[in-house]
């Protein structure tokens, strides 16, 4: 009796058999997960693209299928009721389009450069100067001739042969995809001393297949060093054009550093050997360092501070360094301070398979307000290294980096220095 009215009260949660919720039968439709991490050769897109299909006899055509699909990750499955069993798929060769000659461009006068092109180039070269950004590459030769192409998202059939019931199936077609990928664009805003305003937009070269697909922008791979982690998730139209997704804005965590790191890296030689970042550069350069993943991608800063004049900047996708879970960016030159850097052997210690080295690092500040300087040092690899007779504090070591913090009162020098030893 009891439990008739516990049952009672309860309505359905004493049923011995629960009724079961109902499973949503699948439906057609195409979603498109884009990875990248940071490497564009390595850059690619999942397709997911569930679709009715008609099978009359033993093969199946397959169209828009992107051309670049690797079809050794080509899954397709059925997902009605219907058997249906994909034996093998290939691709028709794409169609191969007769070179014409270009035809020569009239001469005209070229354009004239805006102001923000000329900051730009004037930053890349006191980028290069400081060894920050690598020599420019040469000019291109010019091209002799050109192909033309009225829709250059060209698609080729893949046929597959099949065993199953002639009639319509809906199946899905997984595949990888090395063609598609993203470029992402941020705009910054710094006003706070500690924090900042981040728009990102994420722009995508959609195939022409004339339906709507469901898009995510991922940062990271699977199997990658970390997990990937969605950015931005929208529908777009695919019809051939460039789609634009946008990341909801978030403040980050920002600061300015002004940071001296005087080495000119000698990518090639040896660790072991004494011209190893052996020479030098005197520019300090103010980085902006934010909290949080940034996909890569230029960023357009605007940086306007109390004590800092308003500056508006173009910083190209190539320029960050990634530690943890920061990341950080050169912003400019700072044109009061100057470093140096001296360093040379410590005739104390002369053991094989052994070196020692002093190192002599100060910043003078020529303005009129106290600056907080990071002095940073890349020290050799090796497997093992030591650090004393520092002065006039130890300096903190993270992986292949020493860095100590100086103070640099105006119209002063600041000074420190320390050894170190290392087994190769």
């Amino acid at each position: 009796m009891k439990r008739a009215l516990l049952c009672l009260i309860a309505g359905s949660a004493c049923n011995r058999h629960p009724p079961r919720t109902p499973i949503a039968p699948s439906t057609a439709g195409v979603s498109i997960s884009l990875y990248s991490n940071g490497d564009p050769s390595s850059a690619y897109g999942v397709v997911d693209d569930r679709r009715w299909v008609e099978l009359a006899g033993k093969e199946l055509a397959l169209e828009q299928i992107d051309p670049g699909a690797s079809l050794a990750s080509l899954v397709i499955e059925p997902l009605d009721a219907a058997p249906l069993t994909i034996e093998r798929c290939s691709r028709e060769a794409l169609p191969v389009l007769p070179a014409q000659p270009a035809s020569p461009a009239p001469l005209a006068k070229p354009a004239p450069k805006l102001e923000i092109d000329r900051a730009r180039e004037q930053r890349a070269l006191e980028l290069r100067r400081a060894g920050i950004l690598p020599p420019a590459p040469p000019a291109p030769k010019p091209v002799e001739t050109a192909t033309e192409h009225a829709d250059l998202h060209v698609t080729a059939t893949v046929r597959c042969t099949v065993v199953g019931a002639p009639g319509r199936h809906l199946v899905r077609i997984l595949y990888v995809s090395h063609a598609l990928g993203y470029r992402a664009q941020h705009d910054l805003a710094m006003t706070a001393p500690d924090r900042a305003h981040l728009a990102t937009r994420y722009a995508f070269a959609t195939p022409a297949w004339h339906e709507r697909a469901e898009v995510t922008v991922l940062d990271g791979m699977p199997g990658g060093e970390k997990l990937p982690t969605p950015l931005a998730r929208g529908q777009v139209v695919l019809d051939g054009s460039i789609a634009i997704l946008a990341a909801p804005p978030r403040e980050v965590g920002a600061s300015l550093r002004r940071i001296y790191d005087g080495a000119v890296t000698t990518p090639g030689v040896d660790a072991a050997d004494p011209a190893w970042n052996a020479d030098s550069t005197h520019g300090v350069w103010v980085w902006i360092e934010l909290t949080g993943p940034l996909a890569p991608g230029p960023v357009r800063a605007h940086v306007e501070l109390a004590d800092e004049p308003a500056r508006d900047l173009e910083l190209p996708g190539t320029l960050r360094e990634v530690r943890g879970d920061h990341v950080r960016l050169p912003l400019w030159l700072d044109t009061t301070l100057a470093g140096s850097r001296l360093r040379f052997a410590d005739p104390t210690i002369a053991v094989e398979a052994t070196m020692s080295e002093r190192l002599m690092l100060s910043v003078s500040n020529l303005g009129d307000q106290p600056r907080e300087v990071w002095v940073e040092e890349h020290v050799r690899p090796a497997h093992h290294r030591k650090i004393e007779r520092a002065w006039p504090d130890k300096p903190m070591a993270s992986g292949d980096i020493v860095r100590e913090k100086l103070e640099v009162k105006p119209h002063a020098i600041a000074r420190a220095g320390y050894t170190v030893t290392y087994e190769f």
